[in-house]
């Protein structure tokens, strides 16, 4: 059989419905996560291990059984199980973007080929195969089948986290929570039901307080939303910024001040594509030969900033107003991008393999900002395209307050 890729966003059920399958009709499998492993060596023992069901042990370091070091162990071992006809093996590979520019994703997919093993290989992505995101020569690498699981509307996502009501709770009361604040404020940021099911468990005990406590009826809905909208806003910006993996949102509510209405953005958008925008808007204002100010640390520490320089830069900003913003390569306004991630968070070890393996998200958000119209696409196809952005000075301050960017060290003039 072909091999088979089913993609789609997270949690949309890729490998819950491929494994439960599998399991109904009582087929056996095996399953590997390429998010386990950072280097190929572990993931070739651990296809080993799965495919010839061997349980991995403390003793051996977790790898499993036979050692690989390189892909052409990986085609002896599996040489040797075909030459004992055995029924045909599945393997299910989750994660498979992680692996995408590796070579043992394009052996994978002509094992049969190499090995005469008959094996069907299943692979879950949230990247599908026609976006330039695997760049395998088709002669390396056979084209899979592919099954699209697409994201949930507004209101199946709704129904699903209507399932989270704890019990006894008023459902209306609950519903009419999940409308005004989860669907319109939290998802639209994250449609992770898993992300979405922590903000419920945090929030909903505060939004209800009010009833429980006798302080507000039930029926008041008008009231109930007052009394927490100002709570809503600051958990929300808490959540873009990716404290939703924690235990701690409502305890970090509690502990914070809601967001002044004066630095508060008038739209909701995840924490991405605030950063994203940013670069955007100082690609279209700086001229690229200042780049160079923002990729080298030195150059930029060293920025003189006596009154003629202010001057300059004053002036430089004034004439750069009458022109208007300009437009600006896919290329360059990404290298702003990671600039200020990492401006924000020292670059941790492999930061470079992680910048690959979100390029494939980062070209969807892109597509979601060009849809939105806060970037317009001015000529070329999505990889050699330029962009004009779209959003005002105003706003533009207001987004880096809210991440945390201090727009004065990257928007130069001169």
């Amino acid at each position: 059989m072909p091999p088979v890729l089913v993609y789609g966003g997270p949690s949309t059920g890729k490998t819950a419905v491929l494994r439960d399958t599998f399991a109904h009709m009582g087929i056996g499998y095996s399953y590997v996560s390429c998010i386990e492993f950072d280097k190929p060596r572990p993931l070739l023992q651990a296809i080993i291990g799965q495919l010839k069901g061997k349980k991995r042990k403390a003793a051996d370091g977790y790898a499993g059984e036979g050692k690989a070091e390189q892909l052409a162990d990986l085609l002896v071992h599996l040489q040797g199980m075909a030459s004992k006809k055995e029924a045909r093996r599945y393997l299910i590979l989750d994660h498979v973007e992680r692996i995408r520019d590796a070579d043992v994703l394009a052996v994978l997919l002509r094992l049969r080929e190499y090995t005469g093993l008959d094996m069907g290989l299943f692979l879950i992505s949230q990247i599908p195969w026609g976006s330039n995101a695997y760049e395998f020569d088709t002669l390396r690498c056979p084209r899979p089948l592919q099954i699209c699981f697409p994201g949930y509307r507004m209101p199946e996502l709704l129904q699903i986290l209507a399932k989270c009501r704890p019990e006894g709770d008023n459902e209306r009361l609950f519903s009419i929570f999940l409308g005004t604040f989860i669907g319109p404020m939290f998802a639209r940021c994250s449609s992770r039901i898993e992300d979405l099911q922590r903000v419920i468990e945090q929030l909903w005990p505060e939004y209800i307080r009010p009833v429980r406590e006798g302080r507000i009826e039930a029926s008041k809905q008008q009231q109930l939303y007052f009394a927490f909208k100002d709570k809503a806003i600051a958990a929300k910006e808490l959540f873009e910024s990716g404290l939703q993996n924690h235990a701690s949102l409502s305890a970090a509510l509690s502990a914070r001040a809601a967001l002044g209405a004066s630095d508060a953005l008038d739209f909701e958008l995840p924490f991405t594509s605030k950063v994203l925008l940013l670069a955007a808007y100082i690609c279209s204002r700086n001229k690229p030969a200042l780049d160079r100010r923002l990729f080298d640390p030195s150059s930029r520490a060293g920025r003189r900033r006596g009154t003629m320089a202010s001057d300059r830069q004053a002036e430089a900003a004034a004439e750069a107003k009458l022109r208007g913003p300009h437009a600006f390569p896919l290329e360059r306004m990404l290298a702003t991008f990671w600039e200020l991630r990492s401006a924000q968070d020292e670059e941790p070890a492999g930061a470079a393999e992680q910048r690959d393996a979100q390029s494939g998200d980062l070209f969807m958000e892109i597509s979601s900002l060009v849809s939105m119209r806060f970037l317009s696409q001015v000529t070329g196809s999505l990889s050699d395209a330029k962009y004009a952005c779209s959003i005002s000075d105003e706003v533009a301050e207001k987004m880096a307050k809210n991440v945390k960017v201090s727009l004065k060290e990257y928007v130069l003039y001169v």
